[in-house]
């Protein structure tokens, strides 16, 4: 086990139901750092935060949380300070070490949102505290998020430092049907219109499209909602067929 971890989940496996599944899920943040946990509804972030926190069991892998195995000891406990999307009870922790948010910005006003982030702030000045923020907000994490970690269908996307990130994607628009027939080319989350297209791709494919193709860094929010994408959205228009079929991150 590490001190220098927050938290690491390895190889992380966990059936829900009949429906859905955590898959080989690894990612870790060091500590003192923020990480941001996206996905769309349905991608495993709660489920995750549960199988970290051992409120659910999980039936491969293994889970490290500030330095012990989870489960862990009781007196664990009281370093984690933690805020579910469903509250039933008050949060409340002595001398947290970890604080974990599943969605806590969902229900607050502009002014509310603001304090909570200056609180983690303040929270952040001890280096030797850390915060795992899941949030559909992704405003949010553009301020105080230094980690991300990209979640899909009960399986990590991609999981690394913020920037790394942003710098591994860009957003490509073009004409109706200048995204279609690519070779060597991953559209990730397709958008087609009758007047145009947009897609997400990797950022080493993005010099195979060709100069009509308009290129640029997306935005955290961009990454997020092409990522959870649940297939190609169709044109508006009923004549328009033959929509290609793209691929997930």
């Amino acid at each position: 086990m590490s001190n220098d971890l927050a938290f690491a989940l390895r190889g992380v496996g966990a059936v829900v139901g009949s429906s859905f599944a955590l898959r080989d899920v690894s990612f870790e943040l060091p500590t003192g750092y923020v990480m941001g946990l996206i996905g769309a509804n349905g991608a495993g972030k709660t489920t995750i935060i549960r199988c970290l926190l051992g409120m659910r069991p999980i039936d491969t892998g293994e889970i490290e949380l500030l330095g012990h195995p989870v489960p862990g000891p009781v007196a664990l406990r009281q370093d984690v300070g933690v805020v579910l999307d469903h509250t039933y009870l008050v949060a409340l922790s002595h001398q947290a070490r970890l604080l974990v948010f599943d969605e806590p910005t969902s229900g607050l006003d502009p002014v509310a949102r603001d304090e909570l982030l200056g609180i983690v702030g303040d929270f952040l000045v001890d280096e030797g505290h850390s915060v795992l923020f899941s949030t559909h907000i992704t405003a949010d994490l553009d301020r105080i998020g230094d980690y991300l970690t990209l979640v899909h269908d009960g399986r990590v996307v991609r999981s690394g430092v913020k920037d790394e990130i942003l710098e591994a994607y860009r957003v490509v628009r073009a004409g109706p049907d200048d995204l279609s027939g690519l070779v060597g080319v991953q559209l990730i989350g397709a958008r087609r219109t009758s007047t145009g297209a947009q897609a997400l791709v990797r950022t080493e494919e993005a010099d195979l499209l060709g100069g009509h193709v308009l290129v640029e860094v997306p935005t955290l929010e961009e990454i997020a909602v092409h990522i959870g994408a649940r297939g190609p959205r169709r044109d508006p228009d009923p004549g328009r067929e033959g929509r290609r079929k793209v691929g997930t991150a």
